[in-house]
């Protein structure tokens, strides 16, 4: 996982891409972060196109990539927010082996 909060990027099959009003055209992805990446490009404290960080929130253009975070990144998120994905379960990996010991057991019941 990356500093600024990036745990992966995975491009569209198709190559679909979006362009921006200044026309510079990027590859669709779905992108996903950590929770406290996602809150700080939700509150403009990060860039919603290259997760850039910013020191304040909202400004004019991020610094990196131009995206006009302070007039488009609001719509950007609203329309392009997926909900939340669990990655991974507090579970031990001797919790995970045991559940998957009792779904064998089950499913081997199920059969006969």
């Amino acid at each position: 996982m990356s500093e600024i909060g990036l745990i992966s990027v995975d491009l569209d099959p198709e190559g679909r891409t979006q362009q921006l009003p200044d026309g510079r055209e990027f590859v669709e992805a779905e992108v996903l972060l950590t929770e406290d990446a996602n809150k700080r490009v939700r509150l403009g404290y990060q860039c919603g196109r290259c997760f850039e960080c910013f020191a304040s929130a909202w400004p004019d253009q991020c610094r990196l990539c131009g995206f006009p975070v302070a007039t488009i990144q609001r719509e950007y998120y609203a329309r392009e927010y997926r909900g939340e994905r669990v990655l991974r379960t507090g579970l031990t990996s001797d919790e995970l082996a045991d559940g998957e010991r009792r779904l064998y057991e089950e499913l081997e019941k199920r059969r006969r």
